[in-house]
């Protein structure tokens, strides 16, 4: 198992990592285990500055000195590590990022804005004054991740590479908890019970209003036959590993 580095948070005192998914309640995570290390929550904390690594210091693995790395990859070879992390059904997730960072995003100054939305717009040849379809989007992606062989942006890329998760033989192991979104309940009570804490696990709401896509209800809208097809070249594995967490 290799998770990436990027999303991995490494409670030391516990030997527990946390790899968090974005567009599965990341946002959430990262209040709740910052609480329940026993910080406190400022004002500077917002939804801009909560995936500021100097705004809210979680110990992220890929912020710490090399040998730190050595040691974290070590124990997870080793099975000293109980490895914990969030997913969610695959198709919602994928919907998600692209309502959230392409078709509804208005930041003119983002990267999406300035990098991604130009790529989608570019490569699949679109001339016209709009945003990309959720079809151009996932064709976009299969170019990007299948032809050139480049890792996707994280609000869509595969959740098993994040968790370093290729085959399904690796979640039988009590070393792994992987739990789905519909589980926050159950995951947040197994920390504060490691932590002997009482925090409630904060709602998507909890740093002030801001819009949601319930893209969850909006899957036969955008799905149809060839949306499926695309995302089932890009997401099989996805498929497999929500299916085998629902059914553990």
């Amino acid at each position: 198992m290799k998770p990436s580095l990027e999303h991995s948070i490494w409670l030391k005192d516990k030997g527990i990592v946390f790899i968090f998914i974005p567009k599965v309640a990341c946002t959430s995570w990262k209040i709740f285990l910052w609480q329940v290390m026993g910080r406190q929550l400022t004002s500077n904390i917002t939804y801009k500055t909560v995936h500021n690594g100097q705004e809210l210091p979680l110990p992220y693995v890929s912020n710490m000195h090399e040998m730190d790395k050595i040691v974290f990859r070590q124990k997870l070879r080793d099975g000293e590590l109980k490895v914990c992390g969030m997913i969610r059904e695959p198709k919602a997730r994928v919907l998600s990022g692209y309502l959230d960072k392409v078709l509804h995003h208005r930041n003119p100054n983002s990267s999406f804005s300035r990098i991604v939305i130009p790529s989608i717009l570019s490569q699949q040849e679109i001339t016209e004054e709009r945003r990309p379809t959720f079809l151009e989007f996932l064709n976009w992606n299969i170019h990007t991740n299948l032809i050139k062989g480049k890792q996707m942006n994280d609000h869509w890329r595969q959740m098993h590479q994040i968790l370093g998760i290729n085959k399904m033989s690796d979640l039988n192991t009590s070393q792994i908890m992987i739990w789905d979104i519909t589980q926050q309940e159950v995951a947040s009570k197994w920390f504060n019970k490691q932590y002997n804490t009482k925090i409630e696990f904060p709602n998507s709401q909890s740093l002030g209003h801001r819009p949601t896509n319930n893209s969850e209800k909006k899957l036969e809208k955008y799905y149809n036959a060839s949306e499926n097809e695309k995302f089932n070249s890009l997401y099989r594995l996805d498929v497999e590993l929500h299916k085998a967490i629902i059914e553990k």
